[in-house]
């Protein structure tokens, strides 16, 4: 998490006073937002930390509970999930459209059991994100915003591209080996 500013209390004690990031929670916040939030889809199983990164990621029995900071654009990410799902690329299923619970901002998903000491197969991942890669972006244009496709996520043909179609390398470092 981010560091705190502190200030000196008498000789020897400081407390916290203000986050370098105002748009953040704790983990303590996040976890009862994330208890809130289980009940009202009906989830009685207990809160369990998963990870705490840039979301604070909970599990709830078979369910995923994510709080994203306060900023977070969660209806893109949850459209964007559900779009993928659609196409058959295996991505954990939003379950509900996110919502804001006292101030968070929160989406179910599902759990998806990992076995964590299986060897990633890499030919396999490969095979995935050159599927995904595949995929024109103007297809995502209603889905969710792409700000880093330029000219692509329009409706610009293939025939009248001003985009080469090959890679030219610039350096034999940035070449694929």
């Amino acid at each position: 998490m981010f560091p705190l500013i502190a200030v000196v209390l008498g000789s020897q004690s400081m407390r916290p006073v203000s986050s370098f990031d105002p748009d953040s929670l704790t983990r303590d916040e996040a976890a009862q937002l994330a208890a809130v939030a289980a009940r009202r889809h009906g989830i009685e199983a207990p809160i369990e930390p998963l990870r705490t990164g840039a979301n604070h990621v909970f599990r709830a029995g078979d369910v995923v509970v994510r709080v994203a900071r306060r900023s977070a654009d969660m209806s893109s990410q949850v459209a964007l999930a559900r779009w993928l799902v659609s196409e058959g690329f295996p991505v954990a299923a939003p379950l509900a459209d996110p919502e804001v619970v006292g101030g968070g901002k929160l989406s179910l998903w599902q759990y998806i059991d990992a076995d964590e000491g299986r060897p990633i197969d890499f030919r396999q991942l490969g095979e995935l994100v050159a599927r995904l890669h595949r995929l024109p972006p103007a297809r995502l244009r209603e889905v969710v915003a792409l700000p880093f496709c330029g000219d692509a996520g329009g409706s610009r043909s293939s025939t009248t591209s001003r985009w080469p179609r090959t890679r030219t390398w610039s350096t034999p470092w940035d070449s694929p080996r």
